[in-house]
């Protein structure tokens, strides 16, 4: 399950935590940006939550009309789609590390 996925993750993290002082070769700086790092990443585990939430996965794609007999247009359509959702991100900060960016790696031909 996604909560045992999880936990194992964090022992993990927490296992890479506790070696680093062991780490010789590491002065105090880079442990020090090491540690901070691992605490900072993000936990990406199975699927994103909005895919179970039908009324967040309509709200998101409301503006993209796919239809049935027209692959190469829906392709079109989707990677505009994709395209202008990433130029949106580029003016907005940073902060979620846990939000999952399909792309169009979401898409296959037989959600097409």
């Amino acid at each position: 399950s996604k909560e045992s996925a999880s936990k194992m993750i964090d022992g993990i993290r927490d296992a890479f935590i506790e070696n680093l002082p062991q780490v010789a070769w590491l002065d105090a700086d880079t442990l020090n940006k090491a540690e901070r790092k691992a605490k900072m990443m993000g936990k990406l585990i199975g699927y994103p939550d909005i895919i179970l939430d039908r009324s967040s996965l309509n709200e998101k794609y409301k503006s993209l009309e796919i239809k049935n007999d027209e692959f190469f247009n829906n392709s079109l359509k989707l990677m505009k789609f994709a395209l202008g959702n990433n130029l949106i991100k580029l003016r907005e900060p940073f902060e979620d590390r846990n939000t999952w960016d399909i792309g169009m790696l979401g898409f296959g031909p037989a959600m097409i």
